[in-house]
This record gives structure tokens, sequence and C-alpha cells, in this order.
């Protein structure tokens, strides 16, 4: 069902960028009987990379009584490319009650074409900070291996050594997608 058909017809982020770099972002969504208010704040290491984004939710939807829901820490590998995430999802205690995480992850040594700074969290793809492209990596979560991925993509590429199309398979699920690019 469309998000319109239900009522939602936007969604507003609206992120804060102090001292050259984000630093925070709130989600409002608003529909008739609904209010869904989700921020975040981001955490950096001292090369000015984002390491972790502390998640706050608003269950009422009022603003004030936002509580820890979730944690993401995210890591780089000696390439700067994104190396791994690990998600926590809290209870309103503060406990853990999930984990979820993406590691081994490895890369081609051609240009990514969506590469970007910090702004790739702010987007929602941390993996857009990686310098080449994703050829591998694996999912696991606290469910155990039951849940367990191992995600491939295989690429073709132009002269200007980006991809020019892309295979990913995710097993053991038996997905395939076929993805072109195009440049301008």
């Amino acid at each position: 069902m469309p998000l319109v058909a239900v009522g939602i017809d936007s969604i507003k982020t609206i992120v804060h960028y102090a001292s050259s770099r984000y630093t925070s972002y709130v989600l409002n969504i608003n529909t008739p009987g609904f209010v869904l208010l989700d921020s975040s704040v981001f955490v950096y290491d001292g090369a000015g990379r984002i390491i972790g984004e502390n998640f706050y939710e608003s269950p009422a939807g009022t603003g004030n009584d936002y509580y820890l829901a979730a944690k993401f820490d995210y890591s780089y590998d000696a390439s700067s490319n994104f190396a791994s995430l690990i998600f926590h999802q809290l209870d309103q205690s503060g406990a853990e009650v999930f984990t979820a995480s993406t590691s081994n992850i490895k890369y081609d040594s051609e240009v990514n074409p969506i590469h970007t700074n910090n702004e790739a969290f702010v987007m929602g793809h941390p993996e857009w900070t990686s310098f080449n492209n994703i050829i591998s990596e694996q999912g696991s979560d606290s469910n155990g291996p039951v849940d367990d991925q191992t995600i491939t993509m295989s690429y073709t590429y132009n002269s200007a050594r980006k991809p020019a199309t892309n295979v990913t398979r995710i097993v053991p699920d038996n997905t395939t997608t076929n993805t072109s690019y195009y440049y301008q």
C-alpha cells in the first residue's frame, strides 16, 4: 500500500550541521492519528569519520519522552573503506533486545561512483563512504544462523573504471538483483 493511501504525503527530516560536521537529524512522519518522531546523534572519531549513531525515539510522538532506542557502531578498514556495522536495539529500560551486524565486507579495486563522506550517513547509506565497490559481505543477527546471509556483488566496468552493471545475490534467500548504472 502506498504511503499516500494511508495519509502520508511527505516525510520531513531535519538535519543539523555545526562546526563543519553533521551532528544529528530529526525524522517526523505525521499522519492522522499517528506521529512518528525519531532523532539520531552522530559520534565521530579523531579523523572526523562517523563511528557511531545514537538513535532516540519518542513513542508518544510529542518529543518530550525520547529514550535511547538503538545504537549503531561503524568501523573502517586500513583503506578507509566501510568495514562493519553493528546495530543494537534497546528497550525503554536500556536493555539490549536485538543485535544485527554486517561484517567481512570485501571490496574491488575500482572507483565507487557514489562515494561520499559523512553525507552517506545522513542519507542512510554508510557504505557510500567507501572509495571502492563492495563485492561481498556477511549479515547476521542475534536470532542465530537461521538469519545469516551472504551477499555477493559482481560488476562489469566502463572505461572510467566505474560500474556499468551489477548482479547482487543474497544466499540463502536466493534473491538476485540486476542493476545498470548511467552517468552524466
